[in-house]
């Protein structure tokens, strides 16, 4: 499951999972933030994966890293024990080599900061919570 949000007075797009995580759920989720990145403009997006526990293969990580679209800058927020990090480093890794912003954190703080230099263009601050 997903929710995806514009979290206004911080410049962001949020997309927090939780559970099992499909490929289709995450096609989902990302059609979901490209129509806010289309109707925003905000194009800063912190991916929370910290409950989720994604159910697809390493060729569907390939896949949809490969698919990232270039619009769009993405901070992953995953815990350090996570179940499937090593398969999310890949997709980092993909992302990066096809061009795309994009960065793993383990804490939220961090992810936040990454993804600041953006905001700070707009005058918008972010705020950790």
């Amino acid at each position: 499951m997903h929710e995806v949000t514009h979290l206004e007075g911080q410049g962001i797009i949020s997309c927090r999972h939780w559970g099992e995580m499909t490929e289709a759920d995450v096609r989902d989720a990302r059609e979901k933030v490209q129509s806010l990145i289309d109707q925003t403009g905000v194009s800063d997006v912190l991916v929370d994966m910290c409950a989720a526990t994604p159910a697809m293969d390493t060729v569907e990580i390939f896949e949809f890293a490969s698919d990232f679209k270039l619009t769009m800058r993405v901070a992953m927020l995953i815990e350090e024990n996570h179940p499937m990090r090593d398969d999310l480093e890949f997709l980092e890794t993909v992302a990066i080599n096809r061009g795309n912003d994009f960065s793993l954190h383990t804490c939220r703080d961090d992810a936040l900061r990454w993804l600041q230099p953006c905001n700070s263009m707009t005058g918008d601050t972010i705020t950790a919570s």
